[in-house]
């Protein structure tokens, strides 16, 4: 089990599944909703470039479905891999988020961004997935 060292598990869930991790406690909100290569590479990105921020509805803002997503949450397509505890939204706060597509795109198989799968382009934040990848690729997409 894979514990980040740079995000809280309220950085990573919605409000909605508080009461659930209350009972249970944080590890088992990682070990259960998360694949752990997705907190893995989250990590890598965080200690590369800096601050960044994913859910901050915590600490009194607007971000609560930027990791995980659960039923009945209408943001996103139906079966994204948020849903599966396999995607991230983050807001680099000291980089462009365009430096950091770069680099995963030039170091795809890097150990840093070996495990991501899927990167949405076009979009004001950095949106990594770590499904499978296709014929070894990234598969590259748009909102």
């Amino acid at each position: 089990m894979y514990i980040p060292k740079y995000f809280n598990i309220n950085e990573l869930t919605p409000p909605e599944v508080g009461s659930v991790i209350q009972m249970t406690g944080d590890e088992w909100a990682f070990s259960t909703l998360f694949d752990e290569r997705l907190l893995i590479t989250a990590d890598f990105i965080r200690d590369k470039f800096g601050a960044m921020v994913a859910n901050d509805w915590a600490s009194g803002g607007s971000f609560r479905y930027r990791g995980f997503r659960p039923g009945g949450c209408d943001v996103g397509a139906a079966y994204s891999q948020h849903r599966f505890g396999r995607g991230l939204d983050l807001l680099p706060l000291n980089i462009s988020v365009y430096e950091i597509r770069e680099d995963i795109l030039n170091y795809p198989d890097s150990p840093q961004y070996q495990f991501i799968g899927g990167l949405e382009m076009n979009i004001p934040w950095l949106h990594i997935d770590v499904r499978a990848r296709k014929d070894g690729n990234i598969l590259l997409f748009n909102p």
